[in-house]
Formats: C-alpha cells, sequence, structure tokens
C-alpha cells in the first residue's frame, strides 16, 4: 500500500475568506470561487462580450465529491471490486493523513493525472446520474475539445483533470446527481489548494465506513426502494465505504451492533433506514456493546510493561503484529476496534450475524478478534525473529483500550449513528432536520454530528399493572393465555434453561452498579422473553433495563400509538386518525404516581408549571435548544468524561475539573493493565450514566399522584413529525422533559374538549401554555402507573414501574447543516 503523499502547497495554515484559481470547463477559461464563510463554490467565465457568465454557483453542501481522474478509477472499481482487498485499500488511501485530496505526488500516471493511489492508472468517462421517476439515467458527457475562437483556452498544456459530483434539487421529490468536468489552467497549485480545501470541507470527519440497516416493514413498507433510488446514488459518489443489510428480524441491527466480533470504531457509520424502532436498536446494540467491552476490559487483569505503552489517541487501533494485521492466515475478519474497514457480501453478513455471541457478559473470555495460540513478529531491533504470547499481546491491546477510554471517552472507539426516515413518526428526524430522504442521504455524506444525551430505564415488577390486565380477561382469554405461555415454554425450552444457567453463574464485577444483564435481552430468533401468561398475551416482554433515545409514555399516547399499528399503511396520519377515534369514544384515567428530583440551571431556577395558574418560563432563562453542537445551553452542562459526581452534589461538572492522565488512575498509581486502568471508576462513570440515590429521602423530591390522561418522559423536542412534545427539550443538558396531564380530581371530567385543544396544539408546541398540561424538567424521575401499557421509543416495556435516568452525551447522531 502506498504512503500518504506529503501536503507541500504551502497554503497557509488560515483559510482565506475567498479562494480562486483558474481552470478549463469544456476548453474555456473560467474562474472558480470558494467562499469558506458562506459556504459557496462558483465557477464563471467572460464571454466574447466581456460579461460574466455563470458556470455553476452552488452551495458546499450540495457537493458530494470533488475527485481527480485516478481517484474517481479508484473508487469505481472500489465500488465493483468483489474482493475485500481492492475495498479496504480503497477505504485505507481515501483516510490517509494530510490532505484528503492530495493532488502533487512525486509522479504522473497517464493524462499527466495525479496519482493518489499508486494502482489507478486508468481515466473512465465523467457521468451524470439523475435520479427521477425512480430509475437511473446514465450518459457520458463530452470530453475537452479546441476550440478556433480566440475566447477558447490553448488547450495544449496538460493540466489536472477534475469530476465534481453535486446534487441539484430542482424538484425536492426528485433530485438528481450532476457531474462538472474541469481541469487546471496556470498554476495547478492554486487549483488544488482550492480543490482540497473544498474536498475538506465536505468531508471534515474525514471518510468512514457506512454500514446501512434498512427495515423492510418501518412505515409503508418502502425502505429498500427508497435507499436504492435516492441514498445508494449519493453513496456512490461519495468517498465513503458502505454496505447495506437488509433487516430479517426483530432486533437484528441491535444483535449485530451489540456483537463485539462485527468490527466497528469512530470510523463507522450505522445508518438505519426506517422509523423510530430502528434507531432504538441501535442505542440499545450500542450500549450493550459497550457493556460488554468493559466486562471484558475488567477481566483482563495480565499486566503489561507501562514503559512500552505508547500515548494513546482517538486514531488508536488494535494491532497483533508490527504491521498491525492477525498473524493468522485463517482470519476472516478485522479487528473489531481497528482503522481498516470491513465489507463482507449480504450472505457471509447474515452468516456471521446468525454466530453471533448470543451472551456478550462472559466474564473473563477473551474477545473473538484477539488470536489465540503464538504469533511470530517480523524482527525485533536486533534483527532476530523472536515470538511472544497472544495472552500478552491480549493484555497489552486492551490496556491500550482501557487507556483511550478513560482518557478520551466512548467517541474514539463507537461508530456514529444515521437515520434516513421511512417511518411513520421519525421524530429524531424532525430534531435534526433529515425528515427529507434528500437531506438524509445528504448527510451520510458530510456527517455533521451532535452529542445527545439517552435515557436509562431500570423495570422492576408491577404486580398491581400485571393484575389490571388479568382483570380484563375473560376465562376463555386467560385459558388460552396459558396454553400460548406453556407452548412458548416449550418452544424455547432449551434456550430458556441455558438463560436460567446463565443468570446462576453470573457474578457481576463489584464496580458494576449497572444491573448488568446475565445475557441479551432477547432471544435468539429475535422474539421477546415472556415471564408469565399475561405478559405473553398481551406481548409485553420481560427486560430489566433499557436505553431510549426519544421518549417513554404512558396512558393515552400508548393507547394511541399502540392502537394505531394496524393503519401503519397509513403512514403519520395514523396517529391523527386513532387520536380522533380516542377522543370521540372517551379518554380514560391512569392512577399513577410520579415522583421526580427537579432539574436546576446554574442559576438555580427550575422549571415546574404545576398548577393551573403556573406559566412557562421565557425563553431569555431557557433558550430553546438550536439542535447543534454549538447550543450555548447545552455548552453550559458539558459532561466531563470520567469525572462526574454523584447526582446528590452536582450533576453540572466543572469544566476545569482535571481527569486521569492516559497512564495514571484517579488514584494516583500507575495502571498496569485494563483491569486496574478502569478499576477506579463504576460502570455507571465509564456510560457516562447519572447516580442517583432514589433512597435519599434528603434530596428535594416531588411526589404527584392522580389520574393521569397521558404522561411523557421526553428526551427530545419532537417525538413526531409534527408533534413537539417538549419545547424545551434539549440535546444534552442533563434534563429529562416530562408533560403530562391530569382530570380534574374534583369533578373527574374526561375532558373531550380539552384534549381536542390539546392535540390541535401539538403541531405548534403551544400546548404547554394550555392551564391543564403541566411541563416538568427533571434529573431522575420514577413512575408507577397501575394501569395501561408503558412504551419506549414505539416499543413496548414491560408491565413495571420504572427509574429513569441520563445518560450524558452517549451517542454523536449525524445531522444536516
Amino acid at each position: 500500500m502506498p504512503a500518504a503523499y506529503p501536503w507541500n502547497l504551502g497554503a497557509p495554515q488560515t483559510v482565506a475568506d475567498k479562494m480562486e484559481a483558474s481552470v478549463l470547463n469544456k476548453g474555456r477559461i473560467c474562474t472558480l470561487t470558494y467562499s469558506p464563510s458562506r459556504g459557496a463554490f462558483r465557477i464563471t467565465r467572460m464571454s466574447s462580450s466581456g460579461k460574466t457568465r455563470t458556470v455553476l454557483n452552488i452551495p458546499v453542501r450540495l457537493i458530494i465529491n470533488i475527485e481527480t481522474a485516478a481517484e474517481r478509477d479508484a473508487r469505481q472499481r472500489a465500488r465493483q471490486a468483489n474482493d475485500d482487498t481492492i475495498r479496504l485499500v480503497f477505504a485505507e488511501n481515501s483516510r490517509g493523513t494530510g490532505s484528503l485530496l492530495c493532488s502533487f505526488p512525486s509522479g504522473t500516471g497517464e493524462d499527466n493525472e495525479a496519482l493518489v493511489f499508486a494502482h489507478s492508472r486508468v481515466n473512465t468517462a465523467s457521468s451524470t446520474v439523475g435520479i427521477q421517476s425512480g430509475s437511473l439515467h446514465r450518459r457520458t458527457s463530452s470530453r475537452f475539445s479546441t476550440y478556433a475562437d480566440a475566447s477558447l483556452a490553448d488547450t495544449t498544456a496538460p493540466g489536472i483533470r477534475y469530476y465534481m459530483h453535486y446534487v441539484r434539487q430542482r424538484n425536492k421529490g426528485h433530485p438528481s446527481i450532476h457531474t462538472l468536468e474541469f481541469q487546471s489552467s496556470g498554476s495547478a497549485e492554486a487549483v488544488g489548494c482550492v480543490v482540497s480545501q473544498v474536498v475538506e470541507c465536505i468531508y471534515q470527519k474525514g471518510s468512514k465506513h457506512i454500514i446501512v440497516f434498512i427495515s423492510a416493514k418501518s412505515g409503508k413498507g418502502k425502505g429498500e426502494h427508497i435507499f436504492e433510488k435516492q441514498v445508494r446514488p449519493l453513496l456512490h459518489f461519495s468517498r465513503h465505504t458502505f454496505h447495506a443489510y437488509m433487516t430479517r428480524r426483530a432486533h437484528d441491527c441491535e444483535d449485530y451492533v451489540a456483537n463485539l466480533e462485527n468490527p466497528m470504531n469512530h470510523n463507522t457509520v450505522i445508518a438505519t433506514v426506517g422509523g423510530d424502532g430502528m434507531i432504538h436498536e441501535t442505542v440499545n446494540g450500542m450500549h450493550r456493546r459497550k457493556l460488554a467491552l468493559v466486562r471484558w476490559l475488567r477481566s483482563v487483569t495480565t499486566e503489561v510493561s507501562t514503559g512500552d505503552t505508547p500515548v494513546v489517541s482517538p486514531n488508536m487501533f488494535l494491532q497483533l503484529n508490527d504491521n498491525g494485521s492477525c498473524a493468522e492466515a485463517g482470519a476472516q475478519i478485522l479487528p473489531a476496534l481497528c482503522e481498516g474497514i470491513w465489507t463482507v457480501s449480504s450472505t457471509e453478513l447474515n452468516s456471521i450475524n446468525k454466530a453471533a455471541l448470543h451472551n456478550e457478559a462472559i466474564s473473563g473470555s477473551h474477545l473473538p478478534f484477539i488470536q489465540l495460540g503464538w504469533e511470530e513478529k517480523k524482527h525485533n531491533d536486533d534483527g532476530r525473529s523472536g515470538a511472544t504470547s497472544s495472552v500478552e499481546a491480549t493484555a497489552r491491546e486492551a490496556h491500550r483500550l482501557a487507556h483511550c477510554l478513560v482518557q478520551n471517552g466512548w467517541d474514539a472507539l463507537m461508530p456514529l449513528v444515521a437515520t434516513v426516515a421511512t417511518g411513520s413518526a421519525c421524530g429524531l428526524a424532525k430534531s435534526l432536520d433529515i425528515l427529507s430522504v434528500a437531506e438524509a442521504a445528504l448527510s451520510l455524506v458530510h456527517l455533521n454530528t451532535v452529542h445527545m444525551d439517552l435515557l436509562m430505564m431500570k423495570f422492576t415488577p408491577n404486580e398491581d399493572m400485571l393484575e389490571f390486565h388479568r382483570g380484563r380477561m375473560s376465562a376463555k382469554r386467560l385459558e388460552a393465555a396459558k396454553r400460548k405461555f406453556s407452548q412458548y415454554e416449550k418452544d424455547k425450552a432449551v434456550e430458556l434453561q441455558e438463560r436460567s444457567r446463565l443468570k446462576e453463574e453470573f457474578h457481576p464485577h463489584p464496580q458494576t452498579l449497572t444491573a448488568a444483564e446475565y445475557a441479551a435481552p432477547f432471544l435468539k430468533d429475535g422474539s421477546s422473553v415472556f415471564r408469565d401468561a399475561v405478559s405473553c398475551a398481551t406481548r409485553m416482554p420481560e427486560l430489566h433495563s433499557r436505553v431510549a433515545f426519544m421518549s417513554l409514555s404512558f396512558g393515552a399516547a400508548n393507547d394511541i400509538d399502540h392502537g394505531s399499528e394496524s393503519l401503519r399503511w397509513m403512514g403519520n396520519a395514523r396517529f391523527h386518525v386513532y387520536g380522533g377515534y380516542m377522543i370521540l369514544r372517551g379518554l380514560r384515567g391512569y392512577k399513577g404516581i410520579l415522583r421526580y428530583l427537579p432539574w436546576e440551571s446554574k442559576a438555580g431556577k427550575t422549571v415546574e408549571k404545576l398548577h393551573p395558574r403556573s406559566r412557562m418560563p421565557s425563553t431569555d432563562d431557557f433558550p430553546l435548544c438550536t439542535m447543534r453542537e454549538g447550543c450555548m445551553h447545552c455548552r453550559q452542562y458539558k459532561f466531563t468524561h470520567c469525572g462526574a459526581s454523584p447526582l446528590s452534589s452536582s450533576t453540572q461538572v466543572n469544566e476545569t475539573q482535571p481527569g486521569p492522565t492516559s497512564n495514571i488512575s484517579r488514584s494516583g498509581v500507575r495502571a498496569s493493565s485494563a483491569a486496574a486502568t478502569l478499576a477506579p471508576y463504576t460502570d455507571r462513570e465509564l456510560l457516562h450514566e447519572e447516580v442517583v440515590d432514589f433512597n435519599d429521602e434528603h434530596l428535594p423530591w416531588v411526589t404527584i399522584r392522580g389520574d393521569f390522561c397521558f404522561m411523557l418522559m421526553c428526551n427530545l423536542r419532537d417525538i413526531a413529525q409534527d408533534m413537539l412534545m417538549a419545547p424545551l427539550a434539549h440535546m444534552s443538558d442533563g434534563a429529562i422533559d416530562v408533560v403530562y396531564c391530569r382530570f380534574d380530581p374534583t369533578t373527574g371530567r374526561r375532558g373531550r374538549m380539552e384534549m381536542l385543544k390539546f392535540f390541535m396544539s401539538l403541531e405548534s408546541g403551544s400546548h404547554v401554555n394550555l392551564e391543564y398540561v403541566s411541563y416538568v424538567k427533571a434529573r431522575a424521575l420514577e413512575i408507577k402507573v397501575d394501569a395501561g401499557i408503558s412504551m419506549s421509543d414505539g416499543e413496548l416495556m414491560p408491565l413495571s414501574s420504572v427509574r429513569v435516568t441520563k445518560m450524558r452525551g452517549s451517542v454523536q447522531l449525524v445531522r444536516s447543516e
């Protein structure tokens, strides 16, 4: 593999507000102008009459890629290759150090094109791809030609040829991809400098490997068609590598992400084509992956020489041999956290996914990507070959991973998360401004990200809720439920017995405070685990903990969401139709208890709209979230990795608080093993989970009892594309926004008109100003409801009471620019 070419253009460190260079387009001399501050890219030329004509004028956000002929050839060969090695070489070169577009190597290829890849020497014709009427139209563009007109340039002097692929959005429903060809004229260095700056602006996070999971059942069931016709063409022209996978069962995506055998790291993007349920699977898979990695690191107690441990950076990767590759010839996958890329066929991906380790929490086991046996090193400093035990190699890599986790956090080890909304609600896509498929596809190219907190939910059995559902069943239905549960136990006997054995043998590490599960939360075929006949009949799974990215809901909101499942073919309209039916039928009340710990701003202010005379705070005191990394409110409450204090004292950590160094633990003792490095920290600290003592009565807990019409705990501003449920919710401020409505305790009226006003105000978010709607920002909360069902992110949750805390900055989401 050739080394990355040096960046020797001599360009200044600061980028000018306006960069210009002379280029040729269709044989005419043009001026290429790039304005970084405005994000504008323009090519103009002078006509024979002396007037300035615009060849192209577009924002940079619509540009997919600019590449030389050699780069284009390498990309096309990588897309068409069945050999994973060629794809890997393409990905590695695209991710090279320095400039993303290295235009001036020591040698040149045919037509004097820059050689970014030594093996790429073939120029191919440029093309235009239009995404119209669901089909691709390809036409070959004309090559440069020489004209007799005096205004045309002399093309005898060879230059570097570039191809710019961009999106034209004349029709939002059917955007088209176009390719513009131009050639350097005059100073090739000047053109290369401008082009490199544009490419670096497009790919600020570098090139990534995108794993796309497509749900065939989300929304109207058109996920695969949307991806093939509107998303894949953009990825084809980008510098990213990608692999698409159609999910075949429930929790397919979650199990794949959770499995440590499947390689992914900060150079990976998990993109879901579907609804909110797919994102729910992704964030839970990432949480399970984090837990599995932490438990494995705690089990590696073999000491290593700290003097041989290099400084850990976010770009570190697993390296078993000196060249970073596995020594065994039979190794079929890359190390799970390496810088490389893993692309396999659909058959291979499916087989590996089926063979994934179902139990992720086996203490003391080695990770599957760490090779066992003896591995031969190339040569030592004396030129002599030697051998080293894989146990030592495993310990060294675990040590480096542990230091990377402590020093840099999960951003250095976990993938980005993106979504292409094809479901019904799609609240996250609305918040991230990627509700349209075209905007979502462009976001996959540019990869602008924002950190978001997650909700950690821990369940305890609620016998009152269980008895409520049992009481609603007739004797005949209850008997049928018992027969169904008996058949379920018979069909899943082997796996259920294995889970019982693992539960008895599971002894979590003393520092594991997160009630880690002894096995995966679902069965191997993706089906739920049920604890009794009632849960089996109502399809309520048995879960000990779960992570939510959007919401946890009780009451009428769940009646509408769950009751409208049969109307999925209607898309988002199903909520309006079934909501109207519920209002006409009459809403019911659910007796429950809400106990919460108020969230306080740094100025000591709270948001507690509890009574009819209460008013929502002004945006001066609590500004709205910009849903971007630069949100000033979120930045005020930035979380410090592994430095958070218990919630009983303070959750807002001083940003200047010093954290541990890469080799010295919190106790000041130099750690010499992975287990010793993580020993000073609990799982909750490593996972950024807020620590709350729910039994501490000295904390200012607030308890609310009554008949609730609905209750929603929101982590996002939008819970659907037309429901702005929590206007004051922020992406990462450590608060849980609670919106609820109780029936009038004096009259007990059902309030059809009140609920109609509520639903009609959801799109604008003005429902929070209604006197019978309460709004609270909480730091932690506990809920017990005696009837109904609970749902999180649109998925059914157990018949249980729940305690909710925040997991700070746990995921990086891809959003629009």
